[in-house]
């Protein structure tokens, strides 16, 4: 909860700029904490008395005094993650803070702001999901046989996800019924070439549904006390885990009536030279997914050799519990930096450079463990999924200190 005093009633430009704004920054993917922070800057900069209380489906404000106060509630989803967006947005909030922009012209910035078209639409955005499926299936030791079916798959779910998009009821069903189409397919494919291994197909193919971000960012609140909002999004992550899980499952149980599972031999994985161009062909899809910049691609690039290779030079020195804090390190303080120099939000590259870090593959494999009647290990991974996401937070709180932001930022 975040609290700014003034003295007089706040016109009506103001409470509507505060209004529209939080509800920007949090669709385009600020944490709620930071988000607060954000928004008693502005509040602060346009004299306005206000109270916010953010969390993952619901923004309050309380504008006044506490003993005469308005309260305004914002209902708000978690967005889709659009960084250039983000960026005009934070710059907007820099002006407005510094006073430079009024609110009646910052009113009219975010509401241009959010009405821009994406600059990559579908026809974009499906296949870089397909090529994240793809490069995806190196990480985890995966072989061209499980690239080219987990692109394909990933292709199929980015499809439906577009299809969906114009129907909300569609989009409840799209979690589960892209679980049993992947996990069916990739077994029957497994079936019919031994050299495919199903989980690896997987967990590649959903890798972008799996909730290893929101994860880590509700330990991030967590650990910033903002507990309602961290509990709220926690809770969410291991309700989209475990729906995930039932649906394949209920995949592999269909696929288990008409042919029986087969052994798979795995083929050697890619090697490293293929692994860092696999982080190339990623960055680029990450890119357009997050309809980042053309010219902010070589920096995410960056970041992700950055992340992959600092993870595993982590693993080495600090086991591969502790070793992703190490990676954390490296992406928080890069992104800070170069958000310093380039007077960007660090989140451009952050978070891209997260992905390839956050614990969702394992916490994936805990509710398949759970599933197979493996308790003891489904527990043990569970526990290693949140040791994971805390070692991640950890990092980027000593990257944070080690190379300060932007003044006044709180993107990460």
């Amino acid at each position: 909860m975040s609290d700014i005093m003034a003295e007089e009633a706040p016109p009506t430009e103001s409470v509507q700029i505060i209004i529209e704004l939080a509800s920007a920054l949090h669709r385009y993917g600020v944490p709620a904490h930071e988000l607060e922070e954000l928004m008693s800057e502005t509040a602060a900069a346009l004299g306005v008395v206000a109270q916010y209380s953010a969390g993952p489906t619901a923004i309050y404000i309380a504008f006044g005094q506490p003993s005469d106060h308005q309260t305004t509630m914002i209902r708000v989803s978690p967005g889709e993650v659009d960084l250039a967006k983000l960026r005009s947005l934070y710059d907007l909030q820099e002006t407005l803070t510094a006073g430079t922009t009024d609110a009646t012209a910052g009113l009219a910035a975010v509401r241009e702001i959010v009405q821009r078209p994406p600059r990559f639409g579908a026809a974009w955005t499906a296949p870089a999901t397909g090529l994240v499926g793809a490069t995806a299936a190196p990480f985890f030791g995966g072989g061209w046989h499980e690239a080219a079916v987990a692109g394909v798959l990933a292709l199929l779910v980015g499809t439906l996800a577009w299809l969906s998009s114009k129907r909300s009821r569609l989009q409840n069903l799209l979690l589960p019924a892209s679980s049993v189409l992947v996990s069916a397919v990739a077994i029957g494919v497994g079936t019919l070439v031994p050299d495919v291994t199903a989980a690896i197909v997987t967990v590649s193919a959903l890798i972008l549904f799996i909730p290893g971000l929101t994860l880590t960012i509700a330990m991030n609140e967590l650990a910033a006390q903002n507990l309602i909002s961290g509990s709220a999004r926690f809770a969410g992550a291991i309700a989209q885990l475990m729906m995930i899980g039932f649906g394949v499952e209920l995949g592999r149980s269909l696929v288990a009536l008409v042919a029986a599972p087969v052994v798979a031999r795995p083929e050697p994985g890619l090697g490293d030279p293929l692994v860092a161009a696999s982080l190339f062909v990623a960055s680029l899809a990450f890119t357009v997914l997050f309809q980042a910049r053309a010219r902010d691609f070589g920096w995410i690039c960056v970041a992700a050799f950055v992340a992959f290779f600092g993870a595993r030079l982590g693993v080495l020195l600090l086991g591969p519990l502790a070793g992703p804090s190490v990676a954390a390190f490296g992406v928080g303080a890069f992104s800070n930096g170069i958000g310093r120099w380039r007077k960007q939000p660090a989140l451009v590259t952050l978070l891209p450079g997260l992905l390839l870090l956050v614990p969702g593959s394992v916490g994936f494999k805990s509710v398949t463990q759970l599933l197979d009647h493996d308790s003891a290990r489904s527990f043990e991974s569970v526990f290693n999924t949140l040791l994971i996401a805390a070692a991640i937070v950890t990092g980027l709180l000593f990257a944070n200190v080690a190379v300060a932001r932007r003044p006044g930022e709180r993107l990460n």
